[in-house]
This record gives structure tokens, C-alpha cells and sequence, in this order.
């Protein structure tokens, strides 16, 4: 813990004290009647055999007694009174807590409910999904650019990635250090969820630019989102150029030279080629005018106020100082169960990139600098803990970045 007493602890020790000057009080007070009670018996009795009772003398005992005993009494009153109060304001702070909490949570489902995407399977059947089912869709989209843009990540040294002075910085961060993770692989992912999350329009790809500068080399991310910019949607009139040169041997060549053509830079390239069916070569000629709706549009308005929400609710509930750690993670939890598998893993991609790094692994602006334990909000709350596979995109090892989850089918070798 980063301090000696939590506002739990805190809490517990002021309400020790009330209880236990209360009845300290009530303990003082009591022994101060019994002491007198017995002080007196000694020289005084009760009248007998007609004796007139002195009710001077015992007038001004009850008043010493009302006086002495009745001011510990009072104290003790005090105390348990403030006790009361105390309670009572600590009961309606948590009903207040948990009416927002679970407001919160029926945001979260209309989040949800509220989703929508819809995509083509060929050029004239649309498909539209919902809730939940959107996120089966991003990860799919995920996959495909992680695939399609592995040749270049593949052939490039972390050196032509990195900036070296965010390269030299975020190797200083101790938390990668200590969980030894890939940085090329980090920034593969950075960069592809980027692409997933913020699409490939003119306006998105400067978007994307302007979000790693200083980050990852300038020529690099041109090469990237250049080449995924490539890919049309499947209802476009360039579709089945498309699909047809990503199936040759030769793609990445073709393509390249799609790029340059695109560019000017050599303008002499012969974009006609052959392709070989049947023991026919059949003359086909590569598309290069950037002229249709690329197949990565972009989810940031589906997904940034809902991981926003996100946050904002596991924060909520992270900084509550009337709670203790168990009564906070049975109250996420809560928020967990509301996760599919889908959204976990998604959850997952989006804490590795620069617009989901803060949930635990990196400061913003400061990646050099160490998050604590008590920072670790994925961690601590293991809001990926139902993810069913260790291999996210069949590489991307879940171990590898969040090595203290306690998953549920998932354990360390």
C-alpha cells in the first residue's frame, strides 16, 4: 500500500475509539457509584427503630452522585450518539454509492444495447449485427490487419519503429521490464488497434499520425496505414481486385507497386500482370486510384464513450474510501459479469494501445515512469479474468502482459 492507514482503516479506528471511550466512560462512572455507595454504607445506615432519616445528608449525596457519576454517564451518551450519527451517515453514503454504482451499470447495458454495425459479406449481401455481436466483428477485423500488415512489422527492426528517445524511455519503465514484454510486439498492437479503433479515412489517418508523433518514426506509420489503406470494403467495384492480388504469391510486390503508382513516384510501373487459371493466364490489371470506402472504418464512436464508461466506473469505485478491497472487487466484479468474452478480449487490445495504456501499464505522458501496485486496476480487479484463450490473434500471449490475473481456465506453465 502506498500509505501507512487506508480511509478503511481509518474509518474503523475512529468508530474503536467512540465505542471505546464510551464505555470507558460508562465503566468510570459506574465504579465512581460503587465506590461512593460502599464509602458511605461505612459511616452511614438506614434509619431504624423510629429514627428520623437525614435527607440534608442524603439530599447532598444525590447531588455529588448526579454530578460526578451523571457527568460520565453523559459522556458516554455523547459518545454512542455520535457513534449513531456516525453510522448512520456511512449507511446513507452507501446507499447513495450504490444507486450510482448501479446506474452506472444500466449505462453500461445501454452502451451496449445501443450497438450496431453493419458490413457486407459480398458485394450485394449487408449483414447487420448488434449488442454484443459487434464485438465478435471488431476482434475479426483485428485479426485480419493483424495478418495483412505482419510482413512489414515482420522485416523491420525496433530501431525503424521507435523514436529512440520513447524507445530509450519507455525501456525504463520498470513495469515492462519486470514482465520482459516484446516491444515490437507492443507497438504492433498499439498501432493496429489504433487502425481499428480510428479507421483509415484521410481525416483518421492524420488522426493516427498525430497521436504517435514523437512515438513511432514517421516513415513507418506511412508504410502501415498506407498499406492497410489498401484494403476497400467489400461492396466496392474494387473489392475483387482486392481479394484477387491478396491471394498471389507476389501480393506484397503488387501492392507496393500499387502504392508508388498511387504516389507518382514511378509512374512508368506496369500495374498489369497475369494470373494463372485453368493453365490459362488470364490479363488482369491492379486497381490504384484511391477512390472508394476503405474496409477499416474506424469504431471510435462505438467504442470510446463505452471504454470511457468503463473507467470512469471501476475509478468510482476504486477511490471510494468507505469501502474495503474485498467490498470494491465484489462491486466490479459486478461490472466484470456484464463483460462477453468478445468485450474482454477487445477490453484487452485497447489497454495495450496508447488510448487504453493508463489502465495499468504506462502514465500518460510519462512512460518512463512506474505505475504502482495500487494503479494496476486490470490486475487488481482481473477484469480480463474470463478471457478463455492465452492467445489472442494466435500470438499475442495474454501471460505476457498480465502475468498476475487469475484467470479462469487459463494458468501459467
Amino acid at each position: 500500500m502506498d500509505e501507512l492507514f487506508t480511509p478503511e482503516d481509518d474509518r474503523k479506528i475512529s468508530s474503536g475509539l467512540l465505542k471505546f471511550f464510551a464505555i470507558f466512560s460508562t465503566i468510570i462512572g459506574i465504579g465512581i457509584l460503587v465506590f461512593y455507595i460502599h464509602e458511605v454504607s461505612k459511616s452511614h445506615s438506614m434509619p431504624q427503630n423510629g429514627e428520623i432519616l437525614n435527607l440534608t445528608n442524603f439530599g447532598a449525596f444525590g447531588d455529588f452522585i448526579a454530578g460526578a457519576v451523571g457527568t460520565f454517564f453523559s459522556l458516554a451518551g455523547f459518545f454512542m450518539l455520535f457513534l449513531t450519527l456516525k453510522d448512520q451517515r456511512d449507511n446513507f453514503h452507501r446507499e447513495r454509492l450504490e444507486s450510482n454504482f448501479f446506474e452506472m451499470i444500466k449505462i453500461h447495458r445501454d452502451n451496449v444495447s445501443e450497438m450496431q454495425f453493419s458490413y457486407y459479406e459480398n458485394k450485394k449481401s449487408k449483414v447487420i449485427v448488434e449488442k454484443r455481436k459487434v464485438f465478435r466483428i471488431i476482434f475479426k477485423q483485428f485479426k485480419d490487419a493483424w495478418n495483412e500488415l505482419d510482413h512489414i512489422f515482420e522485416k523491420s527492426d525496433i530501431s525503424d519503429i521507435y523514436e529512440n528517445l520513447y524507445l530509450n524511455k519507455i525501456q525504463s519503465n520498470k513495469v515492462i521490464a519486470e514482465r520482459e514484454i516484446d516491444l515490437k510486439e507492443f507497438a504492433k498492437v498499439d498501432i493496429i488497434y489504433s487502425i481499428i479503433f480510428f479507421g483509415l479515412s484521410g481525416e483518421d489517418k492524420q488522426t493516427i499520425i498525430n497521436l504517435f508523433e514523437n512515438k513511432y518514426k514517421r516513415n513507418f506509420m506511412n508504410t502501415v496505414l498506407n498499406f492497410a489503406s489498401l484494403k476497400p470494403r467489400r461492396d466496392s467495384s474494387r473489392w475483387i481486385q482486392w481479394r484477387t492480388i491478396s491471394e498471389l504469391v507476389e501480393k506484397e510486390k503488387i501492392f507496393d507497386n500499387i502504392l508508388k503508382k498511387r504516389t507518382g513516384e514511378n509512374n512508368g510501373l506496369n500495374t498489369h500482370f497475369f494470373i494463372q487459371k485453368d493453365d490459362k493466364s488470364i490479363p488482369f490489371e491492379s486497381f490504384y486510384p484511391d477512390d472508394y470506402y476503405k474496409y477499416y472504418g474506424g469504431h471510435q464512436f462505438r467504442l470510446g464513450h463505452y471504454f470511457r464508461h468503463i473507467y470512469q466506473t471501476v475509478k468510482f469505485i476504486d477511490k471510494e474510501g468507505h469501502l474495503s478491497f474485498d467490498e470494491k472487487y465484489s462491486y466490479i466484479k459486478i461490472l466484470r459479469g456484464q463483460l462477453s468474452n468478445y468485450e474482454q478480449i477487445i477490453f484487452f487490445l485497447n489497454s495495450l494501445s496508447e488510448v487504453g495504456r493508463t489502465w495499468e501499464l504506462l502514465k500518460e505522458s510519462q512512460p518512463e515512469k512506474e505505475t504502482t501496485k495500487n494503479q494496476h486496476l486490470i490486475t487488481n480487479y482481473k477484469l480480463i479474468k474470463n478471457i478463455p484463450n492465452q492467445y489472442i490473434a494466435d500470438s499475442i500471449n495474454l501471460l505476457n502482459y498480465y502475468p498476475n490475473v487469475e484467470y479462469e481456465v487459463i494458468h501459467p506453465t
